[in-house]
């Protein structure tokens, strides 16, 4: 199916023998929707469950995970953005203050893929015990050069952003049943 501007696809109407075009993200944007969509899940389940586990030492392995995910998340949404520029979105579906509440939605969206890796990031860069972060166990991955006093800032902003994700998880699905990007 050749390709038109913008990931447009350009199609031959069979009846009438026109060209038409049919406006829809990427596979690479739809991909890393959704990759970064259940990370974020698995992100939020992991939080919750592994403040509660009591010991350092049982918290240990899970905080390391979380880490790593963040991480993950956070490479995957820099990867969507750059998407997003070099392949701009469809056509808007909806007009008027709709779309202008559907645009500001995805903007929220988008501060929140990358707001929870970078303060989780400046959490654990800030923390007293200062823990090293090896990406899934292999990969050093340094600290933000940060002064302490950023610890409860990034504390409460990250735990914030928690509570935002869940409210999307729950809410978001319910208010479109277009599944796209």
């Amino acid at each position: 199916v050749p390709k038109g501007i913008h990931g447009a696809v350009v199609y031959r109407d069979q009846h009438r023998g026109r060209a038409m075009t049919e406006q829809r993200y990427s596979r690479t944007a739809i991909a890393l929707h959704w990759a970064i969509a259940a990370l974020l899940a698995f992100q939020l389940g992991l939080g919750w469950r592994m403040v509660d586990l009591g010991s350092a030492g049982a918290m240990y392995a899970p905080f390391q995970l979380h880490k790593s995910i963040g991480i993950l998340v956070l490479a995957l949404s820099l990867a969507r953005v750059a998407v997003r520029f070099a392949r701009p979105r469809p056509a808007a579906a909806v007009g008027g203050l709709g779309g202008m509440l559907a645009a500001g939605v995805h903007a929220g969206l988008y501060l929140f893929m990358l707001a929870g890796p970078l303060t989780g990031w400046a959490l654990v860069s800030t923390a007293k015990l200062a823990l090293p972060t090896r990406l899934f166990g292999m990969v050093p991955w340094p600290h933000l050069p940060l002064g302490r006093a950023w610890h409860e800032p990034a504390e409460a902003l990250h735990g914030l952003l928690g509570w935002v994700g869940a409210v999307f998880a729950v809410r978001l699905p319910r208010a479109t049943n277009k599944g796209g990007p």
